[in-house]
């Protein structure tokens, strides 16, 4: 696997992980999940040998 997009709900703290991680921002896109209305983050690496330093 050379690249990867993830998505994290907007309002999980724990996304800034991905932002430190290297992932740079896509866009946001509104789901529905269990009748609930939310909001996810996009985040995206072009080359995660680079970003994992994978030997």
């Amino acid at each position: 696997m050379d690249s990867m997009i993830v998505n994290v709900l907007a309002q999980n703290p724990s996304r800034k992980f991905y932002e430190k991680m290297g992932g740079k921002f896509i866009t946001t896109k509104n789901i529905e999940l269990g009748g609930a209305k939310l909001e996810e983050t996009v985040y995206g690496w072009k080359d995660l040998g680079a970003t994992l330093q994978v030997d």
